[in-house]
């Protein structure tokens, strides 16, 4: 599964426009060393796999972060009117 998520970040982190554009050119990209992904999945057994996930653990990871970014006061720097945090927590810019 970790493999799986590191290869779906791969693809958001290397801006390809579609997960076919990302497996035609994985090989320019060298997301095998980059990302340490041993294979390069198939659009189709990506997004059947991603389909399947259970999303809950993963919440549930982010809000433990996020509560440690907080309690760390790391968070202060980006705070904005007192109430919004700006900062982009996905790491690709499309979702920001």
């Amino acid at each position: 599964m970790a493999d799986v998520l590191m290869h779906a970040f791969a693809m958001f982190a290397t801006k390809e426009p579609s997960m076919l554009s990302f497996q035609d050119h994985h090989r320019e990209l060298h997301i095998e060393n980059s990302f340490k992904i041993s294979a390069v999945l198939r659009d189709t057994q990506m997004r059947e796999i991603l389909d399947g996930i259970e999303i809950k653990p993963l919440n549930e990871a982010f809000a433990d972060l996020f509560w440690e970014l907080q309690r760390s006061g790391e968070l202060k720097k980006w705070l904005f009117d007192g109430q919004y945090y700006i900062v982009a927590i996905d790491g690709s810019g499309y979702f920001c």
